[in-house]
C-alpha cells in the first residue's frame, strides 16, 4: 500500500510567453497539449533551486493509459560515507569519507481525463514525506515547459478537508476534557510564496491583515501570529471556538499554515491532517504498468481515483464547519 496526496491543477494563459506561440482556444485545447509534453519513458527538464543551487531532477514517464500518467521525479541526496581505502599504514587500515549521492524517488499521478486535471502525489522518503516540496519542483519545473511550448502557465492546489481540524477540535473540548489555550497562524508573503487567489467575498480578520501589511514592510517571508487565550474556561471555550470556526475556514482557503494549541493534548499541527491522503494498492500501479484492464476496459486506479473524489465531495456535503461569528470587543 502506497499513500497519496489528493490535488488539483488549472492551465491558464501564461502572463509572460515568447512571441508567436499560439494560446489554445480552450480548456479541452489545453488539456491536450498538456498531455503532448508527457511521452511515455521520456524525461522532462525539470529545474528547481536546492540550497541556493540550481539541481538538475532525474524523472521519467512511466506509463501513460487512457490520459492517467504515472511520472517518477527523483529527488538528489548528497550522502557522507565513511569506507575503508584498502591501504594500511603501519598494519592499520585506513578510512575515507567520500560523498555518495542517491537518488530516492515520488510517484505523481495525473488524471488529465477531461474534465478531471487531477493530481496525486505519493508520500515517500524522498522528500521526508512532505509531498507539497514535490508539488513545488513540479510546478515550477512544468511552468517552464508550458510556457516556453504552449503558452500555458500552471497552477497546482491541494485538496483539503477542513472539517477534520473542527472535528478534532470539538472531540477535544467536549465535556470540559480539554482547552484551546492559542491558535498559531503562518501568515505567507504572497510575493514569496504561490498561493491560491484571493477571493473577493472572504472577509481577513484585522489581525491577518496587519500580518499581511508586516511581510509588505519587511519583505519576510511569513509573519507567525499566535492568539492566545487567558479568560475564564466557560467564556475561553465559547470564544476559542467560535475563533477555530472562522480561522480553519480562512486558513484552509488562503494556505495559511495553522496549528492549535491544547492544554492537555499540546500542539496540533492542522495542514497535514486536512490534506486529502488515501492509501492505493500497489497492485494498481502493476495493473496500469502491464497495460491490464478490467471488463469494463476501466482500470482499477481509474476506478480508486474516481471513487476518491466522490469520497472528498461526500465528506464535504456532509460536514459542514460551524460559521464562527466576529466578535467586537
Amino acid at each position: 500500500m502506497s499513500e497519496f496526496a489528493f490535488y488539483t491543477y488549472n492551465l491558464t494563459e501564461a502572463s509572460q510567453k515568447r512571441i508567436g506561440v499560439p494560446y489554445p482556444t480552450g480548456l479541452d485545447e489545453a488539456q491536450e497539449r498538456f498531455g503532448i509534453i508527457f511521452a511515455p519513458k521520456t524525461t522532462l527538464d525539470i529545474v528547481a533551486k536546492k540550497s541556493n543551487e540550481p539541481i538538475r531532477f532525474q524523472n521519467t514517464v512511466l506509463v501513460v493509459n487512457n490520459n492517467i500518467i504515472v511520472w517518477r521525479i527523483h529527488n538528489e541526496i548528497s550522502k557522507d560515507i565513511v569506507k575503508p581505502t584498502g591501504t594500511f599504514v603501519n598494519g592499520i587500515e585506513s578510512y575515507e569519507s567520500v560523498d555518495e549521492y542517491s537518488y530516492p524517488y515520488s510517484l505523481v499521478i495525473i488524471d488529465n481525463r477531461p474534465g478531471k486535471m487531477y493530481m496525486a502525489i505519493q508520500k515517500s522518503p524522498s522528500w521526508k514525506g512532505k509531498t507539497k516540496t514535490v508539488c513545488d519542483v513540479i510546478r515550477d519545473g512544468l511552468s517552464r515547459v508550458l510556457q516556453d511550448e504552449f503558452g500555458l502557465d500552471i497552477t497546482i492546489t491541494d485538496i483539503t478537508i477542513p472539517s477534520k481540524i473542527w472535528d478534532f477540535c470539538e472531540a477535544r473540548c467536549k465535556d470540559g476534557k480539554d482547552e484551546i489555550k492559542s491558535v498559531i497562524i503562518g501568515v505567507k508573503n504572497p510575493k514569496k510564496h504561490a498561493h491560491k487567489e484571493s477571493s473577493s467575498n472572504v472577509v481577513l480578520p484585522e489581525v491577518i491583515e496587519h500580518a499581511q501589511r508586516i511581510n509588505q514592510l519587511t519583505n519576510a517571508l511569513e509573519t507567525i501570529l499566535n492568539i492566545k487565550y487567558n479568560r475564564g474556561y466557560e467564556e475561553k471555550m465559547r470564544d476559542s471556538l467560535d475563533d477555530v470556526a472562522r480561522i480553519i475556514d480562512i486558513c484552509t482557503q488562503q494556505e495559511y499554515t495553522l496549528s492549535i494549541d491544547f492544554k492537555e493534548f499540546g500542539v496540533y499541527k492542522c495542514n497535514d491532517i486536512v490534506q486529502a491522503n488515501f492509501q492505493m494498492n500497489d497492485y494498481y500501479l502493476e495493473e496500469l504498468f502491464s497495460g491490464q484492464s478490467t471488463i469494463s476496459g476501466v482500470s482499477q486506479i481509474e476506478q480508486w481515483l474516481d471513487e476518491k473524489y466522490k469520497e472528498i465531495d461526500d465528506i464535504r456535503n456532509a460536514t459542514k464547519i460551524p460559521s464562527g461569528k466576529p466578535r467586537h470587543n
